[in-house]
């Protein structure tokens, strides 16, 4: 599987528990997080450092997260609105993301409802490249509606 560089997307690592698997991240404290279980195979996907998403990004990064062959992409988002689907704060971390997604079988957007109905810089994903998107809503919250139709809650 592979984790984006949030803090949320790198929650999951908590939730492994002892299940025997690869992690391939863009993020170095993610790495951490999921090399602390010692039945997980953590790869750092490298490149350049982006201090504003403590993630690495470019060229680099890209080649690397297309690389491997991924089950299932836990991805977070900047923001996420019901037009234009999920936004980055940087062009890059989008570019990362969709190396990621590329390579994997389901991408996952989890995020805070706080992102819902927002805009940032830089596109990542339509909601009808997004297989699931997981809030901590319960998914028949009337703020969720905007999205029923194009994506499956969670």
């Amino acid at each position: 599987m592979a984790i984006d560089a949030s803090s949320t997307a790198g929650g999951i690592s908590r939730l492994l528990g002892e299940s025997t698997l690869t992690v391939a991240t863009n993020s170095y404290p993610n790495f951490l997080l999921a090399g602390a279980n010692r039945e997980v195979t953590a790869i750092l996907v490298g490149g350049q450092a982006e201090p504003r998403t403590d993630s690495f990004i470019g060229p680099i990064a890209c080649q690397a997260a297309s690389s491997v062959l991924y089950r299932r992409f836990f991805l977070s988002a900047a923001a996420i609105d019901s037009t234009v689907g999920s936004s980055e704060v940087t062009l890059e971390e989008a570019q990362v993301k969709q190396a990621f997604a590329r390579a994997s079988d389901e991408t996952i957007l989890v995020a805070a409802s706080s992102k819902l109905g927002q805009r940032a810089m830089a596109v990542g994903f339509a909601l009808a490249d997004v297989d699931l998107l997981v809030t901590e809503l319960d998914p028949t919250d009337p703020a969720l509606d905007a999205y029923r139709d194009a994506v499956e809650l969670l």
